[in-house]
C-alpha cells in the first residue's frame, strides 16, 4: 500500500511503470533506520517516551555538574 491506501500494483500501472520503480522510490523517502510508519505509537506511548527524555536529560544535567564539581578539587 501506498500512502494515499492504494496498493503498489494499481498505481504502477496507472502510471504505466513497474512496480520495482515505486518501491525504489519509496526506500528513498523514508529516512534512514525509520521502522515502520510515523503513526505507530500511540499518544499515551509517545507521553512516556518524552517523560523518559525529560529525565534523561536531567540526569546528564546532574552528571554534568557533577564533573564540573570534581574537575575544579584538584
Amino acid at each position: 500500500m501506498i500512502g494515499n491506501g492504494r496498493p503498489v500494483r494499481e498505481v504502477a500501472e496507472s502510471l504505466g511503470i513497474g512496480e520495482n520503480l515505486i518501491y525504489r522510490w519509496r526506500s528513498h523517502q523514508e529516512p534512514k533506520g525509520a521502522i515502520g510508519k510515523e503513526n505507530d505509537f500511540s499518544v499515551s506511548d509517545q507521553q512516556a517516551l518524552l517523560k523518559r527524555i525529560r529525565e534523561l536529560e536531567m540526569e546528564r544535567d546532574i552528571l554534568k555538574k557533577a564533573l564540573a564539581i570534581f574537575s575544579r578539587q584538584t
